[in-house]
Parts: C-alpha cells; structure tokens; sequence
C-alpha cells in the first residue's frame, strides 16, 4: 500500500503514486482506518515536496499534522512536522521553519521515539548547517551518526556523514571531512546490496558515485598541482567507474 507508493515517489514516479493514493484513501475510510488518514496525507506532502510544488505540500503536511493529532498518532505528526519544515525551508521561510523545529516538533519528540525522533535530530543539524551554524550542527550530527550506527541504519548514515563533512568545511577542518568521508565509502561498500530492481540499482550506484567523487575533491584541497595526488585520486574513481560498471552488466535486470 502506502510503502509502496512512497517507494514510486522517491524513483520519481509522480503520476502512478498519485493514483495509488487516490486509490487508497477512499478504502482506508470505508475499512474504518481513520488513524491512518495522516500518513496518506504525509505521503501526498512527500510526492508535492518531491515533485518540488512546495506551497501544495505544506498544505499536505499541515492537513497531516491535524488528523495525526486528532487520532493520537505521534510519530505521523512528527513526520509532518519535520516534512512541513522542510517545505518552508525550500520557500525561504527558514524563520519559521526554525520555529517549528524548536517548538512543536520537539514537544512531540519523545511520544513519537525511534525513527522520526532520530530524524528530527537529523534534520535540525542540517538546518542549523544550512543557516550557517556549522558549530552547533556539528555534536547534533555526531550523536545521530552514531545513533544511526547503533540502529543500522546504513541510508541514514551516509546522508548524516555528507552533512558532517560539509560541518567540518565550513570550520576549516578539511582533514576531519576527509575521515568522515571515508567512513562513508567503507559504509557503503561494506553495505550496499544489488537490488533486482534496475532503478533501485542505479539510484544505489549513482550515491556511491556522489560519495567517491567529493571524496576525490576533498583529497586533492591544497594538492591540486601535485601529479602525485592527482595520479591517486583518477586512479581510486577509475576503480569505483569500472567495478560499477561490471556489476551493472552482469546484475539481473
């Protein structure tokens, strides 16, 4: 059902998902789940933010909110909060995104845990980054990459350690970004799986690609006229370009 439609959402497949919830919705009432209204409505706050129509998916995530808190369901008002907050974020509301963040997502932190907590946490120090307080976003996004690690949670992980490295630019730390980023590689390689699916399979190598190629810049900051350096870091993504290569020939699909 909605797992299902979320995972077309995020291969970008906006037409099918909006059908598969139009199809859902109506069921879900008759079949008396009205608790589950908040996720549907998360779900279309989530296709409007993807397809970047960011006015619609505030509404949705705000629609969200109210049924989630109607029907005591912590952890959907938690997701619409943090999906409310991004979408002011994009309009350039960062005040009241902010607000939010601090306010009413916080005050349900603990009744909704696990997940959405971690991910609250998560986005506030990608907030705080993308505001320009790299100092404050720094311990927030150490805790969660090691609460992901104890988790996991390997997609969670890579998206804390790429905000990391950007904290640890941002203060002049090029050494600490180069480490995180490592890490990411070795998480990646050590996790990754090849899916049958060849959008999954793709969508997968095109975030190892993302990773290896800032690791490559990273590593040649300061080093760009040295032939040495830059000998190493062709060398290390002619290596990722050619193993992706052959596994995507011989991967079914």
């Amino acid at each position: 059902g909605l797992n299902v439609c979320e995972a077309r959402i995020r291969l970008g497949q906006f037409d099918a998902a909006a059908a598969m919830l139009d199809e859902l919705e109506p069921i879900m009432s008759v079949a008396g789940m009205e608790d589950s209204a908040g996720a549907v409505a998360n779900s279309r706050g989530l296709l409007a933010w993807r397809a970047e129509r960011h006015h619609e998916a505030v509404a949705n995530y705000r629609r969200a909110r109210a049924k989630a808190r109607t029907h005591a369901v912590a952890d959907e008002e938690l997701r619409a909060l943090l999906g409310e907050a991004r979408s002011l974020a994009a309009l350039a509301s960062a005040d009241a995104a902010g607000e939010l963040l601090r306010g009413p997502a916080m005050a349900v932190r603990e009744a909704a845990g696990g997940r959405w907590a971690l991910q609250l946490d998560d986005y506030l120090g990608t907030f705080l980054l993308a505001s320009g307080r790299p100092e404050e976003a720094l311990p927030v996004l150490q805790q969660v990459g090691e609460r992901a690690r104890e988790k996991g949670l390997i997609n969670f992980r890579l998206s804390t350690y790429a905000n990391l490295s950007s904290c640890y630019l941002s203060l002049h730390q090029p050494d600490s970004a180069i480490a995180v980023h490592e890490r990411a590689t070795r998480v990646w390689e050590e996790e990754r799986r090849i899916p049958l699916d060849p959008q999954w399979r793709e969508e997968r190598g095109s975030r190892g690609r993302q990773f290896y190629v800032k690791l490559a810049g990273l590593k040649l900051i300061g080093r760009e006229d040295d032939p040495q350096a830059v000998a190493e870091v062709l060398d290390g993504l002619q290596r990722f370009k050619a193993r992706t290569r052959r596994e995507r020939m011989e991967s079914p699909g």
